[in-house]
C-alpha cells in the first residue's frame, strides 16, 4: 500500500477522534511537538525506524517520554501505531492530520524569510493584512537568512512571492543569460 495512503488513513481516523472529543487542536499541537522532536532529534529517529528494537521497549519508551506531557488518546494512538508497526510513518501521519485540522480551523500556515529580524508590530501587520486578505487565520512562521541581502520571501500554502534582494539578482542574471 502506498505509504501516503497509509498516513491519510491513519491520520484521518485520529483527527475523526479528536472531532468526536473535540480535542483536534490538542492533537494537532502534540503531534506538531512530536514532529518536532522526529526532526530534530536523531535518537528518536533511530528508535522508530530500527525494526530491531521490540514493540514492547518502543512503547515502554514512549510512555516513559510522554506520559504526562502529550494527551492520554495521543499517546494510546501511538501504542496502536506500534502495535501495527507502522510507527515509521508517524511524521506523515502528523503531517497529513496538521493539515486536516488546519483546513478544519481555516487556518494557513505563513512562512516569512528576512534577511533581517523583523519586529513584532511588522509580524502583527502582515498577519492581519493576510488574515483579512484571505478570510483564515494566518500561523506565522518567520526565519532569518542573510543570504537574502534584503527584502523578503513569503510562503503561503503552496503559493510563494520572492521580493528579496538576491531573488531579484538571479532574475536579472537569468535574464541577462539568455
Amino acid at each position: 500500500m502506498n505509504d501516503s495512503i497509509i498516513a491519510r488513513r491513519y491520520a484521518k481516523a485520529f483527527f475523526q477522534l479528536g472531532l468526536e472529543n473535540k480535542k483536534q487542536q490538542d492533537f494537532a499541537s502534540d503531534l506538531k511537538g512530536l514532529l518536532n522532536l522526529y526532526n530534530q532529534d536523531e535518537n528518536f529517529r533511530f528508535v522508530i525506524s530500527n525494526p530491531v528494537i521490540s514493540n514492547s521497549k518502543k512503547k515502554a519508551l514512549f510512555k516513559k517520554l510522554f506520559d504526562g506531557k502529550v494527551d492520554v488518546q495521543v499517546l494510546n494512538f501511538l501504542n496502536v501505531l506500534i502495535s501495527k508497526s507502522r510507527e515509521e510513518y508517524l511524521p506523515d501521519i502528523a503531517r497529513a492530520f496538521i493539515r486536516m485540522y488546519q483546513e478544519h480551523a481555516n487556518i494557513q500556515e505563513v512562512h516569512i524569510t528576512t534577511a533581517y529580524e523583523m519586529d513584532a508590530a511588522l509580524v502583527a501587520e502582515i498577519e492581519k493584512m493576510l488574515n483579512n486578505r484571505s478570510g483564515k487565520k494566518s500561523e506565522i512562521h518567520t526565519k532569518i537568512n542573510s543570504e537574502l541581502i534584503g527584502g523578503f520571501i513569503l510562503k503561503v500554502d503552496d503559493s510563494q512571492l520572492d521580493a528579496s534582494v538576491s531573488g531579484q539578482l538571479k532574475s536579472i542574471k537569468k535574464q541577462l543569460s539568455n
